[in-house]
């Protein structure tokens, strides 16, 4: 075991121990935290293949970067693949996120990604095991440390997953403990999408991005338009704002109301209609995206 690690065990009886642990089937008796660690009351697990494609991975830490913006804990494994761009992108955003370990809180697995779990403690995360620390990391352990990412989180977001993989097995905990699943789908003649496919015929939800799965947490109003404006520019956001509050401005309007000159004001509505975030009415007039308002 390394020395000097801020370990702490939390058994049940314990007021920081998480409720939603207690509540599922064969509960830990201890869990161990290395970080910092409170009862989230909005936490999202993100899961899926550790051989993933690029474009998985850029799903994956895309929807954890929002939610996390959205103030979400972005719960995983640790994995290489979706695992890793999930906690990922949750940092990038300067979100909390949490790995769940399938051994000892001293001996991250894979090694490679010792990095990564420095990362997220530093962001304000942390790690979690319920395995004493010393522990080795042995395969059937990984199956029932799935249970604890489930069974922490509110929901969990399959991505990419084929036939055989352990985001499955999340999936099938998170049915058992009364969590909702979601998944996002994929080719049908892609192997990484198989068991993400068939998790949908089974029952979970279909979801593309992190405003679906907002909307299915209950958060849909705002939620399309407070992930939309994470990346505006500070041009954008004031243009973004007196058009939101006098909706059929034009560009002189827009200018004279925002202080910019004419040609800012033109190219910085030239994006936000890219990104649709506003419309141009067909008279030189501009209101929010009918895509906001839904």
């Amino acid at each position: 075991m390394e020395d000097n690690l801020d370990i702490r065990q939390i058994n049940q009886n314990d007021p920081d121990f998480p409720k939603s642990l207690k509540e599922i089937p064969s509960s830990p008796e201890s869990i161990y935290i290395r970080g910092n660690f409170s009862s989230p009351e909005k936490a999202i697990a993100i899961v899926g293949t550790r051989k993933s494609s690029p474009e998985g991975e850029k799903v994956a830490g895309t929807m954890a970067f929002e939610l996390a913006k959205r103030g979400m804990v972005i719960v995983s494994g640790l994995a290489f693949g979706i695992d890793s761009a999930a906690h990922q992108g949750a940092l990038e955003a300067g979100g909390t996120t949490w790995a769940v370990l399938g051994g000892g809180i001293d001996k991250v697995y894979p090694t490679s990604n010792k990095n990564l779990a420095d990362k997220i403690i530093q962001g304000g995360g942390c790690l979690i095991s319920e395995y004493p620390p010393g522990t080795e990391s042995l395969a059937y352990q990984f199956i029932l440390r799935n249970r604890l990412i489930s069974g922490i989180s509110q929901a969990v977001v399959v991505i990419e997953a084929p036939q055989k993989s352990g985001a499955l097995a999340t999936a099938r905990f998170a049915f058992k403990q009364k969590r909702k699943v979601m998944a996002v789908p994929g080719s049908c003649s892609s192997f990484r999408f198989a068991g993400s496919n068939q998790l949908i015929r089974e029952g979970a939800i279909l979801v593309r991005n992190a405003a679906d799965v907002l909307e299915e947490l209950g958060e849909k109003k705002d939620a399309q338009e407070k992930i939309k404006l994470v990346d505006l520019n500070e041009n954008q956001k004031k243009i973004f704002e007196i058009v939101k509050e006098k909706e059929g401005l034009d560009v002189d309007n827009i200018g004279q109301l925002t202080k910019l000159s004419p040609q800012e004001v033109g190219a910085q509505l030239m994006e936000l209609v890219m990104k649709e975030i506003i419309e141009e009415t067909g008279t030189g007039k501009y209101i929010i995206s009918q895509k906001l308002k839904v």
